[in-house]
């Protein structure tokens, strides 16, 4: 899950999302990472997984994911967004972590057995939204696929 939050923070910086460079922009990104930090160095310190740290990487991840909606309906691409590659994958994350998150923290919150019927009827809804997200994923790659099929010139001659 950890490696999971720094893959994406590595996406999102790699697709161009970048904070502003204010002082308090810069302020809230050290505290949120030395929380963020503090609350891995609990988690590697006790025998056992805290459900909090995987409801904020989470809210991180939505976060993200707002961020980069503001920027491209702020400056809007030329292509029609439900091709473009980099939205599906966002939306599909967005998609996961938004309904992810109330599930996770109302099954942490009510601390739910896995044989109560909450458990039974909430997580396979957590798993549709799992795989609601890989679809993205897939669509987006066939959709890389398409483009870069459409630039090749398959020229039947030999030169």
């Amino acid at each position: 899950v950890l490696f999971e939050f720094f893959f994406w923070v590595y996406f999102f910086y790699s697709i161009g999302l970048r904070l502003p460079k204010s002082i308090v922009a810069k302020f809230v990104l050290i505290l949120v990472f030395l929380g963020f930090a503090g609350l891995v160095g609990y988690n590697f310190s006790s025998n056992h997984f805290h459900h909090y740290t995987n409801s904020i990487i989470f809210i991180l991840q939505l976060s993200f994911c707002l961020l980069f909606l503001n920027k491209i309906f702020n400056h809007p691409p030329k292509q029609l967004l439900i091709k473009n590659p980099i939205f599906l994958i966002v939306s599909g994350l967005l998609i996961k972590c938004a309904i992810a998150i109330p599930i996770h923290l109302a099954l942490v919150i009510m601390y739910v057995g896995k044989q109560s019927a909450v458990y039974l009827y909430l997580f396979p809804l957590a798993n549709i939204m799992v795989i609601t997200m890989y679809v993205h994923f897939i669509y987006a790659f066939i959709c890389i696929k398409k483009e870069y099929n459409n630039i090749i010139d398959f020229n039947p001659k030999i030169q």
